[in-house]
């Protein structure tokens, strides 16, 4: 076992780090896991150094500046305001599911609201999804599962093998993203965005020719406090558009100008108890104002 981990550790962080280019602070754990079990060998000779080890892991964070999984803020509104721009009962595809499945499914049912029925597609606990990504027939378990709604970041669904967690291969032979999927929403944090092309928000996609789309959201209206204390909102843009807004400090945000008509749900992190104006650009009238609370 010892062997074995000894190879493992750092093949984790060169499959990660170097084979998949994608360097994440958690991807280095195992090396934390090899760590100690030099220092629990050696701790018989030196026991200081279980000290030090214990010191050094619970205060210096400097490797871990923000490195939280800030895109589970993200994951945690799709989940939350799934019921804001789906109609009930639509089931959701969803790779990053964890907290997706856990807002739209478990926490509705506890407050007696229908389940969204989030259908997990990483293969890691499903073992009918993996079954189907290692065929390249994801899209047939879709339709098999009456799943007409996938959910994720862009790039899950992209072809590219060089993207990291690109899975459009996976769907089916044919399968073009920019054709078989049609956006409807988007969850956008602006201070959340990996830096990697379509990383900046969960976005909700309608699988082209699997009944009809939902409707679009009528207006812009305020969705409340969330449990982190942030204002959200629900905003209808049209192809192009980039929603803007200012707090009551001076301080701007914006999000990504929309690549097709879209309902985006923004969180608004910035002193959110404030007024806040949400506009477009280009147009004098606020699109949505959110009164101080």
């Amino acid at each position: 076992a010892a062997r074995c981990g000894a190879r493992g550790a750092p093949a984790v962080v060169a499959l990660h780090w170097a084979v998949r280019g994608y360097p994440r602070g958690y991807y280095a754990a195992p090396l934390a896991v090899g760590g100690f079990a030099i220092v629990a060998a050696l701790a018989g000779r030196a026991p200081w150094l279980l000290v030090a080890f214990a010191w050094g892991n619970a205060f210096d964070g400097s490797h871990l500046v923000d490195e939280r999984l800030r895109a589970q803020v993200e994951m945690t509104m799709a989940g939350r305001h799934l019921a804001d721009v789906l109609p009930a009962g639509a089931r959701v595809g969803c790779f990053n599911s964890g907290l997706v499945t856990f807002h739209a499914d478990v926490l509705s049912a506890a407050a007696g609201g229908d389940r969204r029925g989030i259908v997990n597609l990483d293969g890691v606990v499903a073992a009918r999804s993996f079954a189907a990504l290692r065929r390249g027939r994801l899209a047939d378990f879709l339709d098999a599962q009456g799943v007409r709604f996938v959910l994720d970041n862009p790039v899950q669904f992209a072809r590219d093998p060089a993207l990291p967690h690109a899975c459009g291969r996976w769907f089916a032979p044919d399968f073009e993203p920019a054709r078989d999927l049609v956006e409807v929403a988007r969850f956008d944090d602006p201070a959340v965005d990996n830096g990697r092309p379509g990383g900046d928000s969960m976005r909700l996609y309608w699988r082209r020719g699997r009944g009809a789309p939902p409707p679009p959201p009528p207006a812009a209206r305020a969705l409340g406090l969330g449990p982190d204390g942030a204002r959200y909102a629900l905003v209808p843009l049209a192809a192009g558009e980039t929603l803007r807004w200012r707090t009551a400090d001076g301080v701007e945000r914006s999000l990504r100008p929309a690549d097709a008509a879209t309902a985006a749900v923004v969180r608004l992190a910035e002193r959110p108890r404030d007024r806040v104006e949400l506009a477009v650009d280009g147009t004098a009238t606020p699109r949505l104002v959110l009164p101080p609370l």
